[in-house]
């Protein structure tokens, strides 16, 4: 009796049409990421390139002095603006000397490519007696694969030495990793994978800024269209910067 082939067998010439189509899959996506690859390496290599800003500030007023203290990673340096007049950091400060008239001292530490333990060993020393603190980190530990014990552990201490150093009375309030994976700079192939671990670090920031008495902003994929992003399309832009300082000036200036 002949073997009935059911509706959805495959043909005898099947495994070589699959074998086929694995083999120029595996390539297509080969190739795609060795262009991703070579497509970041560049992208680095220009970004090395790029020089950094000066955003500390003085501005005189009225007593007591506020101290604004800003740590962060490329997006808190402001990487690839034209002036440091164009960062978030110093819309804020003058935003809140405008406000009241408080002299208002505005240091930022914030370097390119810094990750949590980087900020806590580099950039701890404007913290002290610190009013404000703004903290703009994250997105380099998920582009590092730190797991989130790994985050939340370095976070912890990161959000302790803040405690320690500034004032008692300080507002701290943490921008977490934005989702990256809509930076229209990347290469589609690294999309998925960084949505992930830049959701997954958002995630753990919330929680341990929480369990620290710390506010968040977060930075989802729907609040970071095309024109937020700056040339290179990865860091934010002249736009991006205006709109963040905007949401900062609301959060710091609301009634707490």
């Amino acid at each position: 009796m002949p073997t009935r082939r059911l509706p959805w067998s495959l043909p005898r010439s099947a495994p070589f049409a699959v074998t086929s189509t694995v083999v120029v899959g595996v390539g297509a996506l080969t190739a795609s990421s060795l262009r991703a690859a070579a497509h970041v390496r560049d992208m680095r290599a220009r970004g090395r390139e790029v020089p950094p800003l000066d955003h500390d500030l003085e501005l005189a007023g009225e007593a007591p002095l506020r101290r604004i203290a800003v740590v962060g990673d490329s997006a808190a340096a402001g990487h690839g603006l034209p002036d440091a007049e164009d960062a978030w950091a110093r819309q804020i400060a003058r935003a809140l000397h405008a406000t009241d008239g408080r002299a208002t001292e505005l240091r930022n530490a914030a370097v390119d490519g810094a990750d949590i333990p980087c900020v806590l060993a580099t950039q701890a020393h404007v913290l002290d007696d610190a009013e404000v603190v703004l903290i703009n980190v994250g997105v380099n530990d998920a582009i590092r694969r730190h797991g989130p014990r790994r985050i939340a552990r370095d976070l912890d201490r990161l959000l302790t030495e803040v405690h320690r150093r500034a004032d008692p009375e300080v507002y701290v309030l943490l921008l977490t990793a934005p989702d990256l994976s809509v930076a229209p700079g990347l290469p589609a192939i690294l999309a998925p994978p960084l949505a992930l671990l830049c959701r997954m670090t958002a995630r753990v920031q919330r929680r341990v800024a929480a369990a620290h008495g710390v506010d968040t902003i977060a930075m989802p994929r729907q609040v970071l269209p095309p024109e937020v992003f700056g040339d290179d399309g990865f860091h934010p832009g002249v736009i991006g910067h205006r709109r963040m300082a905007a949401a900062l000036i609301e959060r710091l200036t609301a009634p707490r």
